[in-house]
């Protein structure tokens, strides 16, 4: 059985490994969630922001601070991780709607909630599934694959993220973080998310199985910690970066 380190992981699956990732794939023309969605209000916040197409093109920059709208919840964010994806954005190899608040892997506090909002309340530990829209009608949304939705805008990319003081999530994609699990090891729920689904859903790894993960980099290592607490005693990292190319 061999368990591969992909990058691009994100919003809790796999992207295709055979999908070319060379080439910028830009939002549909026209398409402004992000601005539509950023409701102003009367203070600003400090945000690292991708506020433009190209190489680089990212900074700190004070932005306004956002306010929850029908079915969304303000998050006060504790921790949040840089993401491969996000080096991604940087040198523009992945889909970006600037200007974008980056930053998907995170945890945070509820600090308020906006109406209709009856899952969560003030003071929830949570963290967010980045899937932030899907069109909820394509064949993909049916059944249940939503992050393979042409039309999804991912927290962080598309939509504002959580390098910031504040975020904004749908209601439906908050997750709560249990009693036991800090908000900085929460930080990491996302590319756990994307572990878990390697190993126990598309490979179906097992006690008693010889697993290979190449590639010893956050993923890699949270995808051999999943291994093993699935019975799997028998798991090795293999160095797949021409960095390592002597020592493969």
């Amino acid at each position: 059985m061999c368990v591969t380190q992909l990058t691009g992981c994100i919003d809790g699956g796999m992207i295709d490994p055979l999908t070319p990732r060379i080439s910028v794939q830009k939002f549909p023309k026209g398409r402004d969630i992000t601005q539509a969605r950023l409701r102003e209000g009367k203070e600003t916040m400090k945000a690292l922001v991708k506020y433009a197409s190209g190489v680089g093109n990212i900074d700190v920059r004070e932005m306004p601070e956002p306010s929850p709208g029908e079915g969304e919840v303000k998050v006060e964010v504790k921790y949040c991780g840089i993401c491969g994806t996000d080096i991604h954005i940087y040198h523009d190899h992945y889909k970006n709607n600037p200007p974008v608040i980056i930053g998907h892997e995170c945890s945070g506090q509820v600090v308020e909630v906006g109406p209709g909002v009856d899952s969560v309340k003030v003071g929830d530990r949570v963290t967010v599934i980045p899937a932030a829209y899907t069109c909820g009608r394509c064949r993909y949304c049916l059944e249940g694959h939503v992050f393979l939705c042409e039309e999804r805008l991912s927290f962080g990319s598309g939509l504002n993220g959580a390098f910031a003081k504040y975020a904004i999530a749908r209601e439906k994609n908050i997750r709560h973080l249990p009693d036991n699990v800090s908000y900085k090891a929460g930080a990491l729920s996302e590319p756990l998310a994307c572990c878990v689904k390697a190993v126990s859903f598309l490979t179906g790894v097992s006690a008693g199985d010889v697993v290979l993960v190449t590639g010893p980099g956050p993923i890699g290592l949270l995808t051999a910690q999943v291994a093993k607490a699935a019975g799997n005693q028998n798991s090795h990292l293999c160095p797949f970066h021409p960095c390592f190319s002597d020592q493969s």
